[in-house]
């Protein structure tokens, strides 16, 4: 059975536009793919063409690092160039390499794959936290200083840029911009803007000064909260997913809403955790390859498959089991707490159990005796929980005005979802 599939909107895009299940979800404990020792200190870029080769900027070498397989511990290829502290990498359809060089030469660089060389394709007053060729051989730079984001035709012999979105000052209208990283120019040349510093992802339909909030902060429908987002890619069904830097999570949109994808336990090292995440991208086999910044890695999430079954482990046992009358103590009142409240089970066989007295959800991953925990809030007695198969949690808190609550694991609020009395 086929659960998703990668199709390009236009043969023209060399980056796939995702088109999966609307319920996929990925593997929350990473692999990662690249280390320190491999991308150096604080990568910041990659870029997944649709032919599955990665790339990956080493800013300390200098260098673009080349996978052509994805299983390969080491790159295939390296391209050396005369760069300094390259921010952002994107590659046109004809293989040829985008970068920005500001710290260097006050410019964009483009690598000719035919002739193996560097040369010169815009002007910029700032670093380009964001690089995109759009369908018509347009180049656009997300001027993080500058708060603003340039185009420039490659058909013309200018190298000048020309302004499209923002207005040179930072600020939070909705023309303008505050340190401006990622973007995303899809079919309709609308941009997409991951608006670090208001916290939100603004969209500037083609033409069009006046931005539209649709995600995170004043967005004009529900969303998500973000802080810090640092990367945006659209689907083919025009939903988002986000870098959402500041909380060191990936957040994505589907019909129902926003959910975090990745990253949703919390700033950390361990493989279920990230810390300041930068870019993403993804293969054709709906693996997410997240670029780790603060963690000095590369890590990569595998899709999970989808199955209509509950969320509940459903064991399968003979006619008349019997159990070992000597339990053995899984966990004890120092791990969680007084009079722990609940326990469930998920069909991995991950538990999580109620500390009601730090008012955490504790989560022992499998096969794993470290644990992690998600704090709920300011909420009383807690009773009782569920978790979907989608990774939602249901707790409920009759202690507080008869109240029954959901929190979404994604998200550092909870949502109420119904009263009882």
């Amino acid at each position: 059975m086929t659960l998703f599939i990668y199709i390009m909107g236009s043969s023209a895009f060399s980056n796939k536009q995702l088109n999966l299940s609307s319920t996929v979800t990925w593997n929350r404990n990473g692999i990662t793919f690249a280390n320190k020792s491999i991308v150096g200190i604080e990568p910041t870029t990659i870029f997944i063409n649709t032919n599955d080769t990665i790339y990956i900027v080493n800013r300390d070498k200098q260098k673009i690092l080349v996978w052509n397989d994805s299983q390969s511990l080491n790159p295939t290829s390296e391209i050396q160039g005369n760069f300094t502290n390259v921010t952002s990498l994107f590659l046109a359809s004809n293989d040829d390499i985008y970068i920005d060089d500001y710290q260097s030469g006050n410019v964009v660089k483009r690598w000719k794959s035919e002739e193996n060389t560097f040369e010169t394709m815009m002007y910029v007053n700032s670093s380009c936290y964001g690089l995109f060729v759009d369908l018509i051989d347009n180049v656009y730079c997300s001027m993080r200083d500058e708060h603003q984001v340039v185009r420039k035709d490659l058909k013309l012999v200018s190298m000048e840029p020309v302004l499209i979105a923002g207005t040179g000052v930072g600020g939070s209208a909705l023309e303008e911009l505050d340190r401006p990283h990622g973007i995303f120019i899809d079919i309709n040349l609308d941009l997409f803007v991951a608006d670090y510093g208001n916290h939100r992802v603004q969209l500037f339909a083609l033409g069009e000064s006046d931005g539209i909030t649709v995600a995170g902060e004043d967005s004009e429908y529900l969303t998500i909260s973000l802080r810090g987002p640092t990367g945006v890619l659209l689907d083919v069904h025009k939903y988002l997913f986000i870098v959402d830097s500041e909380n060191h999570r990936i957040v994505g949109e589907r019909p129902d809403g926003f959910r975090c994808l990745v990253g949703c336990y919390g700033v950390g090292d361990h493989l279920n955790q990230l810390n300041r995440p930068s870019s993403m991208s993804f293969d054709s086999f709906g693996n997410m390859f997240v670029i780790d910044t603060s963690n000095h890695r590369v890590q990569k999430y595998k899709p999970m498959k989808i199955s209509s079954s509950t969320s509940i482990n459903q064991p399968s046992l003979c006619q008349i089991p019997t159990m070992n009358r000597n339990a053995i103590v899984f966990t004890e009142e120092s791990f969680s707490g007084w009079e722990p409240g609940s326990i469930f089970f998920n069909a991995n066989d991950t538990p999580y159990i109620i500390d009601r007295e730090q008012r955490n959800i504790l989560i022992w991953n499998r096969n794993s005796r470290n644990m992690t925990n998600i704090d709920i809030g300011n909420f009383s007695r807690i009773n009782s929980l569920f978790l979907k198969s989608n990774g939602d949690i249901y707790i409920d808190d009759g202690k507080i005005e008869s109240t029954f609550h959901f929190v979404l694991t994604c998200l550092s609020i909870s949502m109420t979802i119904c009263i009882v009395r």
